[in-house]
């Protein structure tokens, strides 16, 4: 079982890779002596099919970008399962000292196997966890197994705010929500609108008052796929 997403070292590390088992996320320890196996994404004891099956959670395309200064996303946060994406801020405990250290717990090994970095700045931090708006949007649709239209000039935003910036800012200033046709935002006290569809297909488009569509995420986000 060779699975591409695994966490060999870190705060409650797991070398053996990440699974679904009967879609349930779970990173299962590998025995040469256990009495099962895996055959045919099945999980079997002995000759007896236990019923259940086994899928490797995929690796996401967001692990092979890279920040501005040229860090690797998946140096800054990675996976924990199928859908949970998790991240140290600082690399190293103050407690690690082989006597105080958790037995579980190999927080600074990462930081010596080069698998990480030694603080993670907010930037950086932000880069991986949004992509604005639109990249929102798209993790959004992605997860809902969709395409997203965004109307642009639907979108509220402050005044002083330039469309460019509002699009691209960290989502903490912004709530995206998704409801039936026809259905009025919900109420204040902050800002709200209708501003997009959601319609068959993948990505992102932003669509101008001209009707002019652009498209700002062109498929997936995360490439982790529809949430089951």
């Amino acid at each position: 079982m060779d699975a591409p997403v695994r966490r060999p070292d870190g705060a409650g590390p797991s070398d053996d890779g990440h699974v679904l088992v009967d879609g349930a996320s779970a990173a299962l320890p590998r025995n040469p002596a256990s009495p099962y196996t895996v055959r045919d994404g099945r999980v079997w004891l002995g000759e007896n099919d236990t019923g259940l099956t086994l899928t490797m959670v995929q690796r996401p395309k967001f692990y092979d970008l890279a920040t501005a200064d040229g860090v690797p996303y998946e140096h800054i946060a990675r996976l924990h399962g199928a859908d949970v994406l998790a991240t140290t801020v600082v690399q190293t405990c103050i407690r690690y000292a082989e006597s105080d250290r958790c037995r579980f717990c190999t927080i600074e090994e990462s930081l010596r196997s080069g698998a990480t970095v030694a603080a993670a700045r907010p930037a950086a931090a932000k880069d991986v966890s949004m992509a604005g708006i639109a990249g929102t949007l798209g993790m959004l649709a992605e997860a809902s197994g969709c395409r997203a239209v965004l109307d642009v000039a639907d979108i509220p935003r402050p005044r002083e705010a330039a469309m460019g910036d509002w699009l691209t800012c960290f989502p903490g200033y912004a709530m995206l929500t998704a409801d039936d046709a026809d259905t009025p935002p919900p109420a204040g006290p902050a800002v709200g609108a209708v501003c997009g569809q959601l319609t068959e297909g993948r990505g992102v488009g932003l669509r101008w008052p001209d009707g002019e569509i652009t498209e700002a995420v062109a498929d997936t986000v995360t490439g982790m796929g529809a949430a089951s």
